[in-house]
C-alpha cells in the first residue's frame, strides 16, 4: 500500500486550517420560513427601522407590526401571575374573590421591613404612618381631600373590605387616589395589602385587650359597691 503524500496532507490541513480561522460570517446561509422556527424577540426600547416596522393598526399588513407589547397572557420571571379584574363595578365584585397569595407565614422578616418601607413611601404621606388618614398632606390642611382611615374596621376591615379589594383599589386607585400598578408590582402590591392587614390585627388586638381590661375593672368596682355595707339612721 502506498503511503499518503506529505505534501498534500500538509497542503489539506492549511486550507482546512485558514478556512476554520477566518472571521465571524457577516450574510448567514439562505433558510426556508425562518418566521415559522425563529420568533421575534420582544425588546423593551428597540431602534425600530421606520421603513419596515410600525406600530400603528392603519398600517398593518403593509410593514411589520411590532406594538412593544408582551404576549397577552404572558408572566413576568418572578412574578406572582396576572390581574384581570377591570376598575367597574363588576371588576370590584370579581376583585373581592381575590385571594392574597403571600400569607402571613410566608412572609420573611425582610419582606415584613420591606413591605413596611413600601407602605410608607407609597401610602403613609395620605393614610398616616398609623393608617388613621392623617398623614403628613392631610395634616397640613393644604389638600381639601380626605384620605381612607384604614383603622376603621367597619369599613375596612378584611370581613367587609376583602383583600383582593384593597389590592383593586392600589392597583387602580380610588377616588382622589391615583392607581399604582406603575410603580408596584405584583408582589409588592399584595405585601402593602399583607402589612395593613398587619397592623389592623395589632389594633384590633388592643382593643380586645383594652375592653377585657376595663370589664375586669368594671366587674370589681361593682363587687366592692355591692358587698359595701350599709349605715342604718337611727330614729
Amino acid at each position: 500500500m502506498k503511503s499518503i503524500n506529505p505534501i498534500l496532507t500538509t497542503a489539506t490541513l492549511l486550507v482546512v486550517l485558514f478556512t476554520a480561522c477566518r472571521g465571524p460570517i457577516r450574510e448567514p446561509n439562505s433558510s426556508y420560513m425562518p418566521d415559522m422556527y425563529i420568533s421575534r424577540a420582544v425588546e423593551s426600547y428597540p431602534t425600530l427601522n421606520p421603513e419596515k416596522f410600525t406600530e400603528a393598526d392603519s398600517v398593518r399588513g403593509t410593514k411589520i407590526y411590532y406594538d412593544r407589547k408582551p404576549v397577552i397572557g404572558s408572566v413576568k420571571r418572578g412574578q406572582l401571575g396576572t390581574y384581570r379584574a377591570v376598575n367597574d363595578s363588576f371588576g370590584i365584585a370579581q376583585a373581592a374573590l381575590y385571594i392574597n397569595p403571600l400569607s402571613d407565614s410566608s412572609m420573611t422578616a425582610g419582606d415584613k421591613v420591606e413591605s413596611a418601607r413600601l407602605y410608607t413611601i407609597y401610602c403613609g404621606i395620605c393614610h398616616g404612618e398609623k393608617l388613621d388618614g392623617q398623614g403628613p398632606i392631610v395634616a397640613s390642611g393644604k389638600w381639601a381631600g380626605a384620605a381612607a382611615n384604614l383603622m376603621d374596621l367597619t369599613k375596612f376591615g378584611k370581613a367587609v373590605y376583602q383583600d383582593g379589594r384593597v389590592f383593586h383599589s392600589i392597583t387602580y386607585g380610588k377616588n382622589s387616589m391615583g392607581g399604582y400598578a406603575s410603580a408596584l408590582n405584583m408582589k409588592q402590591r399584595w405585601m402593602v395589602v399583607n402589612y395593613i392587614r398587619s397592623q389592623q390585627a395589632v389594633a384590633e388586638k388592643a382593643a380586645v385587650a383594652t375592653a377585657a381590661k376595663g370589664a375586669t375593672a368594671g366587674a370589681a368596682a361593682t363587687k366592692t359597691t355591692t358587698s359595701t355595707p350599709t349605715t342604718k339612721t337611727q330614729p
